[in-house]
């Protein structure tokens, strides 16, 4: 026994070399662990310091770049013309209620914006115009927004302070109900932003503080302050009243007082300061705690190495010769097997471990076209790849053209076929691979979204025409063209891998200019030419609304059809008129919301987004409005004929004697009611004065007869009721934005 330990430990045998060895990289390693944290622990402390330097320039910069886009946000919104409109007439109601339901909701539907409310203050009637709508200030900041640290009388008195904008510190503000308990209570920015051009109101923006510190206070610690230029407070997340702030004299820095460090940044929009508080012994608890990890892991480290060195040599110096010569026997001819079972498992498994080597080596080969569509997405994509060899995978010499396919799949094929469209996507792709990979050598075609293909052609020499095998493909679909069509755009020759994405956004604004039809067509760069835009004016909109509201089938239909009409005319692309089907649609659903009547519509004619989806062509969108006006307006005839005799009364008393001097004195004995209650009814009913509806009626008469007859401009006035040019002049401007004669003239064009 004696004898075979002193041949291990001899300096030739396999043991001490073995053992040597894995000592000493125990003990390299052992020693560059040691350097480095002792290094390390060096450092820690400035690298703790510059982590927090880090979190609070993302946190500054985060503030300040919200501060600035509110700002901008909030002057573009003086400019909008529905606040230009109030501005000019603070009693225009209308404008009033648009501001309400769309502007001032629409700035509150950003995401991210962390806005409570988004408010328009009006100095000369003290209204508030808000996302619930039209308040007087008194109420709103005595009730709705409510705070001991911003009256009433705070508010009231902006007007006099000449600034543009300003943020001020963070107050809790309540909302006090019926009884005078406070219902909620929250943390807000008051933020206020003003336009010399509108003196006699302002913009007032309650940003919620917590939120925002939330989402913009990148540090694990919580304790945050910001302080304006004069060193008052704008808001504090737990700051102690026991800890007295230094002074901050520098743009950035970090002071050490007492047992806190203070991390301090100044804004350059706002000119805050933004600080960020840390005790500490929070920065020497985490160097001691990882000394004394360090040190354990480094001990039991030894530890194991050398016990595992000593294992590990013993078990492996004895067999480690017969394994050698077990590998050596497998060859190109089959090795005898070992008599021993241990060694004839080996050999065994070693040659089942080559064999699946090669098996792996011949699915990478088969998996190349996969490796291939993920590298190329990365490259349309600008998604960046940091591994070399996917990189070379789209390297070809070639020069190369994108063909993007966009498949629609018409009625017919839900009805008569069936399958799920992304098994007939997947076929639809696989005939197409085949017909382009065919022709075309290192072709690729694959998904690029649900219902889109992509093809990568490359184009050597000796490659036939793409337009060629473009053709062979639309006839492959032509076959099948009463159950799907595809829009086929091909983008220029290119040269360089990195115009990949040129490639890709060519084709596809190709594809986002095509005509409206439902025919497979080939969509080529060269020679084509942008199609004209075309845009609805506000007339054409107000005019949509009227009718709607008044439920009138046969004028809304004339309208859409109108409109339609003049898209196909002036070759409108497919996705404008999509587009404005869309918001037509859209239209339809919000005056049916309004009057409660959405889920009855949706009831008569299932799923319309879907089946406007599935219109194609002109005439398709013809069809589907067509069903959708009709039931709209019966719908809507239904519910004002069954709402209230008065109103309708009133309505159809103004259709039939517009032309007449109509007051609201005649039409309220014809009622047998006083004017008064007759003026404040129709009001409460449908939100219109009497007087503006008549004049809406008026001015809606006078557009057709511009349109349809010849008869003179004065002759119109007369004719619907207005006996003074100026008084016609003036009410057809304010319904129309324009005068009689330019309207005139533009629908004579």
């Amino acid at each position: 026994m004696r004898t075979i330990f002193r041949f291990k430990l001899g300096t030739n045998s396999l043991f001490t070399q073995l053992f040597i060895s894995f000592l000493a990289v125990i003990l390299l390693l052992l020693s560059f662990n040691y350097f480095s944290f002792s290094f390390y622990q060096n450092n820690i402390r400035d690298e703790i310091i510059k982590y927090n330097d880090v979190n609070l320039d993302h946190t500054t910069e985060n503030y300040e770049s919200y501060f600035e886009l509110l700002y901008k946000l909030s002057l573009g919104f003086y400019f909008r013309d529905s606040v230009q409109t109030l501005a000019k007439n603070h009693e225009d109601y209308a404008a009033s209620n648009y501001i309400v339901r769309n502007e001032i909701n629409s700035v509150l539907s950003i995401p991210k914006l962390y806005l409570d409310n988004f408010m328009l203050y009006i100095n000369d009637n003290s209204l508030v115009l808000e996302q619930g709508g039209t308040a007087r200030a008194q109420t709103m900041f005595t009730k709705f927004y409510h705070s001991t640290n911003y009256p009433y009388a705070f508010w009231k008195g902006q007007f006099d302070s000449p600034y543009g904008f300003r943020l001020f510190p963070a107050a809790n503000f309540e909302e006090i109900g019926l009884n005078k308990e406070i219902t909620s209570s929250k943390q807000l920015f008051s933020f206020i932003v003003k336009n010399k051009l509108y003196p006699d109101f302002y913009l007032i923006a309650f940003i919620d503080a917590n939120k925002l510190f939330q989402t913009f206070h990148q540090s694990i610690n919580k304790q945050f302050y910001i302080a304006d230029s004069d060193g008052q407070p704008v808001y504090a997340s737990q700051l102690t009243a026991s800890e007295q702030l230094p002074a901050f004299t520098g743009a950035q820095g970090a002071i050490r007082q007492g047992s806190y460090y203070y991390f301090y940044k100044k804004g350059t929009v706002t000119g805050f300061t933004y600080v960020n508080t840390v005790p500490l012994e929070e920065i020497t608890s985490q160097i001691s705690r990882l000394r004394l990890t360090l040190w354990s892991v480094l001990l039991a480290a030894l530890a194991i190495g050398l016990i595992t060195s000593i294992l590990f040599t013993i078990r492996f110096h004895s067999p480690v010769k017969k394994i050698i010569s077990s590998i050596q026997s497998i060859g190109g001819h089959a090795a005898q097997p070992s008599r021993i079972k241990e060694f004839a498992l080996i050999g065994e498994n070693i040659r089942s471990m080559l064999e699946a080597n090669r098996n792996i080596h011949q699915s990478m080969n088969d998996s190349k076209a996969l490796l291939q569509y993920y590298a190329l997405t990365n490259r349309i994509k600008k998604i960046t790849m940091n591994l070399p060899d996917l990189q070379e995978l789209i390297v070809n010499p070639n020069p190369y053209l994108l063909v993007l396919y966009e498949l629609k799949f018409k009625r017919r094929y839900k009805d008569e076929i069936g399958i799920d469209r992304e098994q007939a996507v997947f076929y639809l792709k696989e005939c197409i691979d085949l017909c382009i990979a065919g022709r075309h050598r290192d072709s690729l075609t694959f998904p690029i979204e649900s219902d889109q293909l992509l093809s990568i052609v490359f184009l050597p020499p000796e490659n036939p025409p793409i337009l060629d095998t473009l053709q062979r493909i639309v006839s492959m679909m032509e076959v099948d063209r009463d159950y799907y069509f595809a829009a086929i755009a091909v983008s220029g020759t290119h040269h360089q891998p990195a115009e990949f994405t040129d490639a890709y956004e060519q084709a596809l604004t190709l594809l986002n200019n095509r005509p409206i039809h439902d025919s497979t067509e080939i969509l080529s760069a060269p020679g084509r030419k942008n199609p004209p835009e075309f845009v609805i004016t506000v007339e054409q909109e107000y005019e949509l609304n009227l009718h709607l509201y008044a439920g009138n089938c046969e004028n809304t239909l004339q309208l859409i059809r109108r409109t339609l009409g003049a898209m196909q005319r002036k070759q409108a692309t497919a996705l404008r008129c999509a587009q404005f089907a869309n918001d037509v649609l859209s239209r339809i659903l919000n005056v049916l919301r309004a009057l409660s009547l959405e889920s009855p519509f949706i009831q008569r004619l299932p799923s319309p987004q879907q089946q406007l989806q599935e219109c194609y062509t002109i005439q398709d969108y013809e069809r589907f409005f067509t069903n959708a006006v009709t039931e709209a307006t019966l719908l809507i005839r239904d519910h004002k004929e069954a709402a209230d005799p008065i109103v309708d009364f009133v309505v159809q008393y103004l259709e039939r004697h517009y032309a007449q001097d109509i007051t609201l004195d005649i039409v309220a004995d014809k009622l047998g009611i006083s004017s008064g209650y007759l003026s404040t009814y129709f009001k409460e009913k449908t939100q219109k004065n009497f007087i503006d509806y008549v004049n809406e009626v008026r001015v809606a008469n006078a557009k057709t007869l511009l349109r349809e007859s010849g008869a003179r401009i004065q002759e119109i006035a007369a004719g619907v009721g207005y006996q003074n040019m100026n008084s016609f002049n003036r009410m057809f401007k304010k319904f129309t934005s324009m005068t009689p004669s330019e309207f005139r003239m533009k629908h004579k064009q």
